[in-house]
């Protein structure tokens, strides 16, 4: 009889154990959707900030005399919506390829897949307004959008970089599910 209490003790014992260690379990480090964000965060700085650049170039050219006039059709060119139409579809394919990873790794909180879901609707919120505003759009509009986009990434590497030093499942959880 004794036996037995110590049996489910023993039982009982272990699997309060085993729950308390898979609750604890760490999310395993994805190397390459490291890289890929990394490489999409830069590339799609770099080709914001080429169009800001542009933008803001239009905006501060003289119309008054002929060499104004010239510089100011070749700026339309280089900030209209038109020349970054690939930057744009590039950019937007490589964010849902990481959404799509993202999506389907095992034990990612919430959060992060919220993150890069709003880095989406963001980033087609920016392209659908230089869409529309021909021939450029404007060069505080880049500069909001680029801080919105550059918020997005922070809840993802900082996701990550959890991952990579074995911050428990539960403790990242509750940094990215929190209200």
């Amino acid at each position: 009889m004794v036996s037995r209490q110590y049996a489910i003790a023993g039982l009982s014992f272990a699997l309060t154990a085993t729950v308390f260690l898979t609750s604890c379990a760490v999310p395993a480090y994805d190397e390459k959707m490291d890289n890929q964000l990394t490489e999409l965060q830069q590339s799609m700085d770099a080709g914001l900030g080429a169009i800001q650049g542009y933008s803001l170039f239009y905006e501060r050219l003289s119309k008054n005399t002929a060499a104004g006039k010239l510089a100011l059709e070749k700026a339309r060119e280089k900030c209209g919506f038109e020349s970054s139409y690939s930057f744009y579809n590039d950019t937007e394919a490589r964010i849902n390829t990481l959404l799509v990873r993202l999506s389907v790794t095992p034990d990612v909180p919430q959060g992060p897949v919220n993150a890069l879901t709003s880095l989406q609707k963001n980033f087609i919120s920016l392209k659908d307004m230089h869409a529309s505003h021909q021939p450029c759009l404007n060069s505080v509009n880049f500069i909001v959008k680029r801080k919105q986009l550059r918020g997005d990434f922070y809840p993802l590497y900082s996701y990550l970089l959890q991952t990579k030093v074995g911050v428990p499942d539960s403790q990242s959880a509750q940094r990215f599910n929190a209200p």
